[in-house]
């Protein structure tokens, strides 16, 4: 498995056909979750997928809170709509709460297992922010414009250019300059 990439992908110029996007998701299914999103008024849908489960410690770093996500790219036309898999209630609580900031759940899509829910959910969506999890490669493939945050020491996959990514053309990657500061990443692109 590991040689494959010396077959597949030996230079950078392999990487620039697949880079484009190679799936598709549901188009009405994507239709219909936009207009049921957006039937409030709202004129932009952001979808965001902010936290790991997973207990390996430089994961974690991964790891960005709802509040400080959500307060970046709050605006009066914005309307939020998680991407992210698990039991998220008491965090989206806890920002409405706090910050008066809604976040959209779709309940009918289980984003862990529902796969095509989840590309037409993202399909669905003006803008993505996500971390460095499965939300990014699934833009990716769809072709869907997103921002990829990423922490001060991030995953090998994602190269050393600061903001491109070899093996998708929509996602932009933001980097952070300090460990553990998403301040000045969210500033750049909020």
């Amino acid at each position: 498995m590991g040689s494959l990439p010396l077959h597949f992908r030996p230079n950078i110029e392999s990487f620039k056909t697949a880079a484009q996007g190679y799936l598709s998701a549901d188009g009405k299914r994507a239709a219909a979750l936009r207009d049921r999103l957006l039937s409030d008024g709202s004129e932009i849908l952001i979808g965001l997928s902010w936290h790991s489960t997973s207990k390996i410690r430089v994961v974690q770093k991964r790891t960005i809170s709802l509040g400080q996500l959500t307060r970046a790219f709050q605006a009066e036309n914005v309307k939020f709509v998680s991407l992210q898999y698990g039991d998220m209630d008491d965090e989206i609580n806890r920002v409405r709460q706090d910050h008066g900031i809604d976040v959209a759940q779709v309940g009918q899509i289980d984003i862990f297992h529902d796969i095509d829910g989840l590309a037409a959910l993202v399909t669905a969506c003006d803008r993505i922010v996500s971390i460095d999890n499965v939300t990014v490669h699934l833009a990716g493939a769809l072709g869907k414009e997103m921002d990829a945050l990423l922490p001060r020491v991030s995953n090998w996959r994602w190269g050393i250019h600061p903001n491109n990514s070899y093996c998708y053309n929509s996602v932009r990657l933001r980097r952070q300059t300090e460990r553990e500061d998403w301040a000045e990443v969210l500033a750049q692109i909020s």
